[in-house]
């Protein structure tokens, strides 16, 4: 429980300082970014939150379910649009996901750095 409340008050903090600081960025994001920067710089993830976490993630793929029906309800209104969107969304996604790639890579190289220098 300890996890789930850890991260619930992140992102209401993180979503009153994106208010209050009135940035063009989500406090969601916000709230990621200030996680992962405690996370390094303690340089370990607290057990409750990876617990939590890990139960949010395993059910994931069920706050898709409402995107799927939306875009199922407005493709008969597009009119010609789909093609557009549907290359768009391609695109996102692969940016995303070179993105994604590359940035694990930059924190893997970080990480065995960083071991290699604790280890010697």
């Amino acid at each position: 429980m300890k996890g789930y409340v850890s991260l619930f008050a992140i992102a209401i903090a993180a979503d009153m300082a994106a208010e209050s600081l009135e940035i063009p960025v989500p406090g969601s994001i916000l709230g990621l970014v200030g996680l992962t920067g405690w996370f390094v710089a303690k340089g370990k993830i607290d057990p409750a939150i990876e617990a939590a976490s890990g139960v949010l993630l395993k059910y994931l793929a069920l706050l898709l379910v409402p995107v799927g029906v939306a875009v199922t309800d407005l493709a008969a209104g597009l009119n010609g649009e789909l093609l557009a969107m549907v290359a768009v969304s391609v695109a996102a996604m692969v940016t995303a996901l070179v993105t994604t790639v590359g940035i694990v890579k930059a924190a893997q190289r970080f990480r065995t750095k960083r071991t290699i220098a604790a280890q010697s």
